[in-house]
This record gives C-alpha cells, structure tokens and sequence, in this order.
C-alpha cells in the first residue's frame, strides 16, 4: 500500500502531461479544399468561409490538412469556392 502511495505523484504528473498534449491543438493547422476532387487545390489557412472566400456545404470532406486526397479530414462538407482565390496548384 506504502508503494501504491509513492507512485501516486508520478502518475499524476503522467496523467497531466497526457491531457496537456491531448488538449492542445495547434492553433494554425494547415487547411486545404478542392472542389473538384484534387485537381485544383486553395490554400484556405488563414481564411475564413464566407461568401467572398469559400463554403463548406452539405456532406463529404471539405478541408483536409495538405494537398492531397489522402490527407486527414480537417473539415465536413462540400467545398465550395465563393470568391477569387488563388490556387496552389
């Protein structure tokens, strides 16, 4: 019992350090959207969704995290270009 108490410190500073990682997202994660299934692709990062930039709408994978249909999801819904963006590639 005496050993149990002894740990108790280290598994709670293991366990704090777990949710700290857990709970932190990086606050600029990279967001990339195609709207025609990755021939064209818009850097979207830095900008907001909005009638002069781009929409997610309806269902489906509207962000993803790189260039690539492969990505991870970043955000639900279809991506629609709204506005004058300039395309990466």
């Amino acid at each position: 019992m005496k050993k149990l108490f002894k740990t108790l410190p280290a598994l709670g500073l293991a366990l704090a350090a777990t949710m700290a990682f857990a709970f932190n997202m990086p606050e600029n994660q990279p967001k990339f959207g195609t709207p025609d299934d990755g021939d064209t692709w818009y850097d979207v990062t830095n900008i907001d969704p909005g009638p002069e930039s781009y929409q997610c709408v309806a269902s489906g994978v509207c962000l993803r995290s790189a260039p690539d249909m492969e990505a991870p999801q970043v955000d639900s819904g279809q991506f629609v270009l709204t506005g004058s963006l300039d395309p990466i590639r």
